[in-house]
């Protein structure tokens, strides 16, 4: 299986395309569905990204990014208790600057 890495400065996406990779991209998922995570999280591992961490609540994702460091984000829109903006709100400073990507099945245009 081929690995994929990103360069140090990741958020500079002109510096992707190249052989100036030089580490795995670390990845955190947290949606409330449990077969949504699996299915993500395996399709990531397939094409070489490390899933540090699969969670099912945003304070669980909070508590997550206290130890571990990810190159990106995964996160539910809409969880129970803690919806996903409310994830966004309380995110460490020292996390703030990690990409993060909304995920939704939600129709309501409210939501995009």
């Amino acid at each position: 299986m081929k690995s994929v890495k990103v360069p140090r400065s990741y958020w500079n996406l002109t510096e992707w395309p190249d052989h100036s990779l030089d580490r795995i991209m670390k990845a955190l998922l947290i949606d409330d569905h449990a077969l949504f995570r699996a299915g993500l999280g395996g399709l990531l591992e397939r094409r070489g990204i490390e899933v540090v961490a699969s969670v099912g609540s945003g304070e669980e994702g909070i508590g997550t990014l206290e130890t571990l460091s990810p190159d990106i984000i995964l996160l539910d829109l809409r969880m129970p208790e803690k919806s996903g903006l409310d994830v966004l709100d309380a995110l460490p400073t020292e996390q703030s600057d990690v990409p993060v990507v909304i995920l939704t099945t939600s129709a309501d245009e409210n939501d995009l």
